[in-house]
């Protein structure tokens, strides 16, 4: 059996523990999660209702490494977004609420297993004279991500949005899944996105408000802008043609940031869209779907 070498598009560790930026004082009743199950690359919402007081909410993992669990507030209720990697193992996992007088709360939800097909990693005759290569490829992106991987530690935990997410397309159709490994020969890379049809120059909205903090030509990825949205929730958007924003500029949800292009490791225009909850890549119109139909905006 021959064995693949795998990098992850945009990372995806799992940690999990609560922020002691806000405390509470809470019964098990006012604790709610989405739904009791979640399917791997998906999200589940934590929902926190009633008085709050000074007591430190902690949480913990029985099964799983800790994640940074960041609780906002919006109007009257708390919530907190846990991404779950498409690396995360299927089965029962439980959340333990830790408190100051010595109450525990213990909640549980199961991980569903999701499969994720294998497509071929690509390459053009055009994209070869330009050096970019199944083992290129792969290399490369092991390095871009270290640099983004400073920009998500560095991302604000206080929210910038108060509304409903927005889409980056006012049309939506998936052309390369999310999830899926695309492979050729012996080396192989995870698409921790999606890729969205788009004729050259779309105009690409962001998906809510936020900080822009990444405008940048990158490799394999091409132009590429990061937004901060805050919470620890950034949305990515790759192979861009023209970028309409920069570095620091704060930026309206639905406004236009760019055009859509070809850059990069692209083989036809298109917008690759990602998603990134608390270092966690999470399927990305999954994830608006969720949380715009849990949390009360």
């Amino acid at each position: 059996m021959k064995k693949y070498l795998v990098f992850i598009l945009i990372f995806s560790p799992f940690f999990l523990f609560a922020s002691e930026k806000e405390n509470f004082n809470l019964s098990y009743e006012l604790i709610n999660f989405s739904s009791s199950t979640v399917s791997q690359g998906e999200v589940l919402v934590i929902k926190v209702e009633g008085d709050l007081k000074k007591i430190t909410l902690q949480s913990k993992s029985l099964k799983i490494k800790a994640q940074n669990l960041n609780f906002f507030k919006l109007k009257d209720k708390f919530f907190a977004i846990l991404g779950v990697s498409v690396k995360n193992k299927p089965g029962k996992y439980e959340l333990n609420f830790y408190f100051k007088n010595g109450k525990v709360i213990k909640k549980s939800f199961e991980i569903i297993e999701k499969e994720f097909p294998v497509t071929e990693l690509k390459v053009t005759p055009a994209l070869e004279k330009k050096g970019i290569v199944p083992s290129t490829i792969v290399k490369t992106i092991f390095y871009v991500n270290l640099a983004i991987k400073e920009v998500i530690e560095n991302g604000s935990r206080n929210i910038f949005f108060d509304y409903k997410f927005f889409y980056p397309l006012e049309k939506i159709e998936v052309v390369g899944a999310f999830g899926n490994i695309r492979k050729n020969n012996n080396v192989g890379a995870r698409h921790l996105g999606v890729d969205l049809k788009a004729d050259m120059g779309t105009n690409i909205y962001a998906i809510n408000n936020g900080i822009v903090r990444m405008v940048e030509d990158l490799p394999i990825y091409g132009k590429t802008v990061i937004i901060d949205h805050g919470g620890r929730i950034f949305s990515f958007y790759l192979h861009l043609e023209e970028f309409y924003v920069k570095e620091g500029q704060f930026i309206e949800r639905g406004k236009i940031i760019g055009k859509t292009g070809n850059t990069g490791y692209s083989l036809a225009p298109h917008l690759h869209f990602s998603v990134n909850v608390n270092g966690v890549s999470v399927d990305p119109l999954k994830f608006i779907e969720t949380i715009n139909k849990e949390i009360n905006f």
